[in-house]
């Protein structure tokens, strides 16, 4: 099922914003768990080197204890317990020879580490001339270091988040105010050109209708034929583009249709088109099927089907119209539409082929209609095959 939006300046600016807003809020959220990360970091290293001076200090009255309990029988005098902080006595080879730890100690990479929720603090005793052993202070992280960091993180980040978005409202604005006004400028000029389009569109149609064509020759038959096709394909332009621009200002009438009917009458409406092109038309339809809409939207939608139909259908070619309970199926033989194309198609002006057609609003008529009423749309397509168009009730 396709979905189109409500304006051109809509589905551009909606589709460009969304790419934008996710690039976007991944780097911001990116600088910021980057600065988030950092800062903690820091304040890691700021409450280990407090307890490393803490530490540090605290050794300086805790050696002496040490070196005197080494210079005495060891295994007789007891090992000097320090009253702010665990300690441990370890030979080089990591084994402990005497004291207490809450959590077990690995030689350490840097003199100080968070560990398991406790803090340890390694010194060498080699440099106090008490031989090759090493003593490790222990403490437990009380965590509230983390605590205050995460609060600044969230409160700061918060804040530089909502800093960032409103930079980012900004640049938003500022790059899409020219896709903004070149939109803006092409629906003005649809809008121009429609308005001057109706008059010399009437006019030309009356005349043809006033010419007695018993009296032409073969010849002028066939221009004055070429004129009324030229004629019926502007007025068929001509009311797509006033329903487009329009659309929301004219009253919705919904009535019960038989959308058999309609079709058998809008495929003569073509039938010069038709003929001209050589297309063969076969119709299987069910003549009792009744859909509740408005009879100016029922035709638009199957103007738009018909008329893709015949313009990208090849000469001599074949279109095949099939009404059921369930929905309403235009088959054709033409050039078919590219697979990276078909999710596309029904925004408003993509065209099948760069090589031809209008504007490019046909389709998307087609699926503003469709959504209005609930209708699904489903599309099947081969390059050089043929495309097929159902509409579910």
């Amino acid at each position: 099922m396709f979905h189109t939006n409500d304006s051109a300046i809509s589905f551009a600016e909606k589709r460009s914003f969304r790419l934008f807003i996710l690039l976007y809020s991944f780097m911001s959220i990116s600088i910021l768990t980057l600065l988030g990360v950092m800062y903690l970091n820091s304040q890691k290293e700021q409450m280990l080197l407090e307890h490393r001076l803490a530490m540090q200090l605290q050794s300086e009255s805790y050696i002496p204890k040490l070196r005197r309990w080494l210079s005495q029988d060891a295994t007789l005098v007891q090992y000097p317990i320090d009253l702010a902080y665990n300690t441990a006595f370890y030979n080089l080879l990591g084994m402990k020879v005497e004291g207490f730890l809450q959590k077990p100690f690995f030689h350490p990479k840097e003199s100080i580490e968070l560990q398991d929720g406790y803090i340890h603090f390694y010194i060498s005793l080699a440099s106090y001339e008490l031989g090759d052993f090493y003593i490790v202070f222990e403490t437990k992280d009380d965590g509230l270091w983390l605590k205050e960091s995460l609060k600044n993180i969230i409160i700061y980040g918060t804040f530089l988040f909502f800093i960032l978005v409103f930079i980012g409202y900004l640049l938003s604005r500022l790059i899409f105010a020219p896709m903004r006004e070149a939109i803006t400028l092409l629906d003005h000029f649809i809008k121009d050109t429609t308005h001057e389009l109706n008059t010399p569109l009437q006019t030309i149609k009356a005349n043809i209708q006033m010419i007695d064509t018993d009296t032409l020759s073969e010849k002028n038959h066939k221009k004055l034929l070429r004129i009324l096709i030229a004629s019926e394909t502007i007025s068929s332009i001509y009311d797509d583009l006033t329903f487009l621009m329009l659309n929301h200002k004219v009253s919705i009438e919904n009535e019960s249709l038989n959308i058999s009917q309609i079709l058998k009458e809008r495929v003569e409406y073509f039938r010069y088109r038709i003929e001209q092109k050589g297309l063969h038309v076969s119709m299987d339809l069910d003549e009792s099927v009744m859909l509740d809409m408005d009879k100016n939207r029922a035709i638009r939608l199957i103007d738009n089907l018909i008329s893709n139909a015949i313009k990208y259908n090849k000469r001599d070619g074949d279109i095949a119209l099939h009404v059921n309970k369930q929905g309403l199926h235009v088959s054709d033989s033409g050039i078919g539409i590219k697979r990276e194309k078909l999710d596309e198609i029904f925004k408003r002006y993509v065209r099948v082929s760069e090589n031809g057609g209008g504007f490019g609003i046909g389709l998307h008529i087609v699926a503003k209609i469709a959504r209005y009423y609930d209708f699904k749309i489903d599309i099947k397509s081969s390059p050089d095959r043929g495309t097929t168009i159902s509409i579910f009730w």
